[in-house]
């Protein structure tokens, strides 16, 4: 079977169905994979490693919203790193807020709530300290929308923390067939431009305080070790997902090396955005 690896897209949702029905059976396998999460997903690192830059000043975040939470493992790393604050989970999709709720009851998480909601359709004004998005923006089709919402949800002030894909041309120096490629078919956009999403952010009421590139050169190797080649794989040949424990054995610690490079460095490019804006 010939794979065409450049024009290859898979459809997440299918597969994160099928997670989200493993992790429900126990409080337990929840709180694995979110650690598991934590281990493979560079994003991840990036996203907790700024909160955690902004728990710095916990005491002026005291309510949160994680706009797109999926399932959850934001709003659970909030709850460790603003330990006073109120935090607020939205998704549109019902049974992952059903999902979470539960865990989130169970773990008598009482500061954490969860609701189904669109978020094109928010209505909060002026209740959150801080924003929190992660890679949700790409499958929203109305994203001015959605970023005026956001500013209307924040108390003056307040911040929001957006991560999203990169569609900005990569510079010569890194144009070596390590970026990270588009491979979610549910995607509405391949993502933004850092000059783009800083304009629309603007538009929107923001004062952007900064944009990082994520993935770059470094986390670029990492994402096909540990994300792009086993995807494929497993889109391919649905019976080597028996391997992967074996792949991930072998590969994790050159991976993680890459990703702690890509940490360290200031990208001049990467495959994503991490945003921050201040509503004024």
């Amino acid at each position: 079977m010939t794979i065409e690896w450049d024009t290859l897209h898979l459809e997440y949702d299918p597969f994160k169905e099928k997670i989200g029905k493993w992790i429900r059976r126990s409080a337990m396998l929840r709180r694995l994979f979110y650690r598991m999460l934590g281990w493979v997903f560079l994003r991840e690192k990036y996203v907790k490693r700024e909160l955690l830059l902004l728990a710095s000043n916990r005491e002026s975040i005291r309510d949160i919203l994680d706009a797109g939470s999926g399932y959850g493992q934001y709003t659970w790393f909030c709850t460790k790193a603003f330990p006073n604050a109120s935090i607020l989970g939205v998704d549109v999709k019902k049974e992952q807020i059903e999902d979470c709720a539960l865990f989130f009851k169970k773990m008598h998480k009482s500061r954490c709530r969860f609701e189904v909601k669109d978020l094109e359709k928010l209505s909060y004004d002026s209740l959150f300290d801080l924003v929190l998005c992660v890679d949700v923006m790409e499958h929203v089709a109305d994203d001015m929308t959605v970023f005026r919402n956001f500013c209307r949800s924040l108390k003056s002030g307040g911040l929001c923390l957006i991560n999203t894909p990169t569609r900005d041309p990569e510079p010569p120096a890194v144009q070596d067939n390590n970026h990270v490629d588009s491979v979610v078919a549910e995607h509405v956009r391949e993502g933004y431009t850092s000059d783009e999403i800083r304009e629309k952010l603007s538009d929107a009421g923001f004062e952007v305080k900064r944009v990082i590139f994520t993935y770059g050169k470094h986390g670029a190797k990492a994402w096909r070790l540990l994300q792009g080649h086993p995807m494929r794989w497993i889109h391919a040949w649905k019976w080597i997902v028996v391997l992967l424990p074996i792949y991930y054995l072998l590969v994790y610690p050159i991976a993680l090396y890459w990703m702690r490079r890509d940490l360290n460095a200031e990208n001049a490019w990467g495959g994503g955005l991490l945003v921050v804006a201040k509503k004024p």
